[in-house]
């Protein structure tokens, strides 16, 4: 028997009710057949349905765990592999679901859904690594839900199948539970959250027990309980099964070591490459990975090229074994899962037969009856086809011909690696190679639908993708889609380059016929990129919050360079605006009340811009009308800046809006020094200019400001108020004084607890200016200049407030 088990490999399952699965390393033993025949077994054995279960569907989403390895990270074959009978045997795998769907997509309640096996399966992976694995120690699921998942993982029955047709009443026999044997049934890293766990255990059996009776009695479906758990492990632990791997990075100069991992770009949600916390690349700026070894041997270390779209070839050097292999598939299953399908890296040495096949073939993978109906669609009479993989049987493809309203179906057998038979209705018509099959179908049936022109309409990616982006041209309207999605360059039109001046350039651009504003950082540099990223990440939030008066992202291209699609605004910024234009004072009093409504949901959303500024409000002005709608835009590299010395050039420049204590500290971004800011763009709007260096001194707003430069609205209208200007003007002379003083020691006090709350400075502009009758006045005195008519505004409404010092 011991010499039968080293001529053998071992596949164990995620649940002990699912026996082990021994396979004879004799001839080539491929991974996919492996695979194959472990869906199979699970198929059995996790559902009750004897309906035809669509396995060609779910293949990739599995992977084969070494169990025996004793490098530090998981070690997983790629698919590709080949079983060699002298490296090979006596190894122990595990079969698991590598690549989890989408939250979302998982439902356990569609009792009917052909996704089942996968939805079952996976169930029980996750809570056999929450009782066994690591997911039971981790520090982000509480006690209290710990106790939960516990409670619902005991509630399951005895034996295989958990059906989710099941309602949970007196019946349902659940697993048993005792003091003396929960200590087996959890591991150490459960066991480790309790301090003393021969006390607690009695306690956690005996809370176990009552709350099943509870769950009894309310006699819901199993499925419930199911989507319960899944939810709950979701929520605080969505990534805990990413793989990571530790590397060596070389970019000619240095070397590093790095961490490698996939994770989710929180803008789109595309899975990208991270070094780290740092993202290097999309996964669709990938084209090719290449796995280098240096040893006649094979044996590590391994160095894997990974050439991107835009940029150089980048240098990884793996130590452990198998982990170059694993980390590559790693990224291969990620691709075809969560960006398209049919896309393969070019290197042949990782391609299966399957994925030879279908690109020789041109073939997509399995898809639904829907699907086939939307990309054989047309309103022309000429024959089209497409090839997609069968639902059922692994290794045979399906030719759909739809001619006008008629569909035929063939078959297609592949024989070996060069021939290949198509069949209708079991009939042969045609047996030769690959190509002369694709020339013979493409003259009897004309035009062949491609994967490449209809990308992610395979029903694998469905479960994986949130946002599919229809093809071009499919005949009906695709729903508008509020969410952002990603471009190629080549999608863009450009318009006109309003800023070419680095690190960021602005172009105004044209996309499917909407103007937006393409910003990109033109250099290359981790810290200045971090700072892009959070820039728009912040907007992002802020925009969710109040969507009406923040920039929208639109969405990212995809260059080597971060490149961010914004909301164009016709009508440019805040200040650009001022000077161009000659806007009424009730205009001006508007847009600073909307400043005002901008620092209120910041402080609300608990995020703060940090280079707030006329020049980063953006304007919008709805034609035929004087109404002016302020947005706010992103922060630029304000966070890169934070990290310089203050007496660096760019931050010299940026003075004005500093408050003393962000002087002092740079990153000590708060509510009170965003008020400051507002300090200065109120000065800003008065002066029409953000020149104030050297010509005036901002911190302390004596005599050496310079005259304002006002442009005066002439109309009739005014002309006929001309003497009760000439009346007001002594009053707003008088006010000057006191409003200076007043932003002195309170809007740009250097002690950030003198300064007004958004609350007050709100209440003042909202509630006394306007409650008190003075709108009634800007149409007489709309002729005034604007800063004395401001000016006064402020007079009356804070001559008799009581001094902030002594309210506080």
């Amino acid at each position: 028997m011991a010499n039968t088990l080293k001529t053998q490999i071992a596949v164990n399952f995620v649940n002990a009710n699912i026996k082990s699965k021994h396979f004879e390393l004799t001839g080539e033993l491929l991974c996919p057949e492996v695979l194959k025949e472990c869906f199979e077994h699970i198929s059995l054995k996790v559902v009750d349905n004897k309906a035809e279960i669509s396995a060609t569907k779910y293949l990739h989403m599995f992977g084969l765990l070494l169990l025996n390895s004793s490098a530090e990270e998981q070690v997983w074959l790629p698919n590709n592999h080949i079983f060699d009978r002298n490296k090979d045997q006596g190894q122990i795998y595990q079969f698991r679901v590598r690549f989890y769907p989408h939250n979302k997509r998982v439902n356990f309640f569609n009792l009917q859904s052909p996704d089942n096996v996968v939805f079952e399966y996976l169930f029980l992976q996750i809570m056999n690594d929450f009782l066994m694995g690591k997911l039971g120690g981790s520090d982000k699921i509480d006690d209290t839900n710990v106790l939960k998942l516990i409670t619902i993982s005991f509630l399951m029955p005895q034996s295989l199948p958990f059906k989710s047709s099941s309602i949970v009443d007196v019946h349902l026999s659940n697993q048993s539970i005792h003091y003396f044997n929960i200590g087996n049934k959890v591991s150490n890293f459960i066991i480790k959250r309790f301090s003393t766990w021969w006390i607690d255990s009695f306690w956690i059996c005996r809370t176990v027990k009552t709350e099943i009776q509870k769950m009894k009695r309310e006699k819901k479906l199993l499925a419930y309980y199911k989507q319960m758990f899944f939810t709950e492990v979701m929520t605080h632990e969505p990534y805990y099964w990413i793989e990571k791997y530790k590397a060596t990075y070389n970019d000619g100069n240095k070397k590093t070591e790095v961490t490698l991992t996939v994770n989710f770009y929180e803008l789109n949600n595309k899975p990208s490459l991270y070094f780290g916390e740092v993202m290097m690349y999309s996964l669709d700026e990938l084209i090719d990975i290449k796995i280098e070894c240096y040893n006649l041997d094979g044996a590590p270390p391994k160095t894997v090229l990974i050439s991107p779209r835009n940029g150089a070839t980048m240098s990884l050097e793996f130590a452990a074994k198998g982990a170059a292999e694993s980390f590559v598939s790693m990224l291969q299953g990620f691709v075809m899962l969560f960006v398209s399908y049919d896309f393969c890296f070019k290197s042949c040495e990782f391609q299966t037969m399957d994925m030879k096949l279908r690109s020789q073939l041109q073939s997509f993978g399995y898809l639904s009856s829907s699907s086939i109906t939307t990309i054989l669609s047309s309103a022309g009479d000429t024959s089209r086809f497409l090839i997609h993989e069968s639902p059922y049987k692994f290794g045979k493809y399906e030719v759909v011909v739809r001619h006008k309203a008629e569909e035929t179906r063939l078959d297609i057998e592949i024989i070996d690696e060069n021939r290949v038979k198509l069949f209708q209705n079991k009939t042969e018509l045609k047996s030769c190679d690959r190509p002369a099959l694709l020339h013979y179908l493409r003259n009897k049936y004309k035009i062949q639908r491609i994967p490449r022109n209809y990308p992610s309409m395979e029903e694998i990616n469905k479960l994986f993708q949130l946002n599919i982006i229809e093809p071009y041209d499919i005949v009906h309207q695709p729903p508008a889609s509020a969410e952002p999605v990603v471009y190629q360059r080549d999608q863009l039109v450009i318009i006109e380059i309003k800023s070419g001046k680095k690190p960021i350039t602005k172009t105004e651009v044209s996309v499917r016929y909407q103007r937006m504003m393409l910003k990109s950082l033109q250099v290359e540099d981790p810290d200045r990129s971090e700072a892009f990223y959070k820039a728009v990440r912040d907007l992002c939030k802020l925009h969710s919050k109040k969507p009406e008066s923040v920039l929208k992202f639109q969405g990212t291209v995809l260059e080597r360079k971060p490149s961010f699609l914004m909301e164009f605004s016709p009508n440019g910024n805040l200040l650009d605006y001022l000077c161009q234009n000659q806007l009424t004072v009730d205009q001006k009093v508007d847009i600073i009340y909307q400043i005002v409504n901008i620092l209120g949901f910041m402080q609300e959303a608990r995020v703060f811009h940090g280079n707030l500024r006329s020049r980063k409000l953006f304007v919008f002005v709805k034609e035929g009308t004087l109404n002016i709608k302020i947005k706010l835009g992103d922060s630029g590299l304000s966070h890169y800046l934070d990290t310089l010395p203050l007496h660096e050039v760019r931050n010299i420049e940026r003075l004005p809006w500093l408050s003393p204590e962000r002087q002092q500290n740079l990153k000590s971004i708060s509510l009170e020094s965003e008020c400051y800011a507002f300090g200065t763009i109120v000065v800003e709007i008065i002066y029409q200019t953000d020149n104030f260096l050297p010509d005036l001194n901002m911190s302390c707003m004596q005599n050496d400001s310079p005259l304002p430069q006002y442009t005066k609205l002439v109309t009739e209208e005014q002309n006929a108020f001309e003497n009760q200007e000439d009346q007001l003007v002594p009053e707003a002379k008088k006010a000057i004084e006191d409003i200076q003083d007043f932003a002195k020691s309170q809007c740009r006090s250097r002690e950030p607890a003198v300064r007004p709350s958004i609350m007050k400075i709100s209440q003042v502009i909202s509630g006394k200016l306007w409650s008190s009758g003075l709108s009634d006045m800007l149409a007489m005195i709309v002729g005034l200049q604007n800063w004395k008519v401001l000016i006064f505004f402020c007079y009356l409404r804070f001559k008799d407030t009581p001094d902030v010092t002594q309210m506080k």
